[in-house]
């Protein structure tokens, strides 16, 4: 019994141990594959992060749209501020990065540009300067993209309300409401208040559709009306005719 009771030991020791090696043969198996996983997420997490490079091209990018813009005449004291923070954003607080950046760089638009935000940088008061965050120099620069979409878009919008309006008058629809939403939105634009400009574009627009639909129902009652007296005008007539004959018999026999 002991000699037996011996032998299931071993067998059972025996499964225990291979058990145990094939457990540590999958750990090194797995190892470099989680190793590897977790260089894959490091390596797209970093590829998600703006370089300084991204955020020079924003810049420039930026500085384009603000140039497009005073070219067409466009208030752009919001677009300047937002640039320049966008700046100071690329800058940070000392112009370390700023002369490695330009170490090295041949002289070309990029390098001229960093001389430029190296002016800044000494012309800037301490207590002005921004930490250095590139994603939010690339965030702000964004901005200006779309403050600039925006704003020829509300050009456009505005150019195509002022035909509505002047056909829609035409056609002796009531605008005068949206005559004065109009210049509202043209005043909010002037200021750089695209948001309030759409706003009043939107409620114009709704205005001359509003009085134009008024003006086709009203126009819809008078042909019916219309229809009515070239088709049953006769019988219209001869009806009143008849009744003011009678009225006139009944009232004389009254006076009788």
């Amino acid at each position: 019994m002991k000699i037996k009771h011996k032998k299931q030991t071993y067998i059972i020791c025996g499964i225990l141990l291979v058990i145990s090696i094939l457990g540590i043969m999958l750990l090194k198996n797995n190892e470099p594959r989680m190793a590897g996983h977790a260089v894959i997420q490091q390596e797209t997490i970093q590829a998600k992060q703006p370089t300084a490079e991204n955020a020079l091209e924003s810049l420039l990018e930026a500085e384009d749209d603000l140039k497009e813009m005073q070219e067409q005449g466009l208030s752009t004291f919001f677009i300047q501020d937002t640039l320049l923070k966008a700046k100071r954003k690329f800058i940070g607080k000392n112009k370390i990065m700023l002369e490695s950046l330009m170490y090295g760089r041949k002289q070309g638009l990029k390098k001229k540009y960093l001389e430029h935000l190296t002016k800044i940088y000494e012309t800037t008061p301490e207590h002005e300067l921004e930490d250095l965050n590139y994603a939010e120099t690339i965030k702000l620069t964004d901005l200006i993209k779309e403050k600039k979409l925006q704003a020829y878009k509300i050009i456009d919008t505005l150019d195509l309300l002022k035909e509505k309006e002047k056909e829609y008058r035409a056609e002796g629809a009531d605008t005068i409401d949206a005559v004065e939403l109009l210049g509202k939105a043209k005043k909010e634009f002037k200021e750089e208040r695209y948001d309030n400009a759409e706003k009043f574009l939107k409620q114009a627009d709704s205005g001359l559709e509003t009085a134009h639909a008024e003006l086709l129902k009203t126009k819809e009652i008078w042909n019916s009306i219309n229809f009515l007296l070239e088709k049953y005008g006769i019988y219209l007539l001869i009806s009143i005719t008849i009744i003011t004959i009678i009225i006139h018999f009944i009232k004389k026999k009254v006076i009788e």
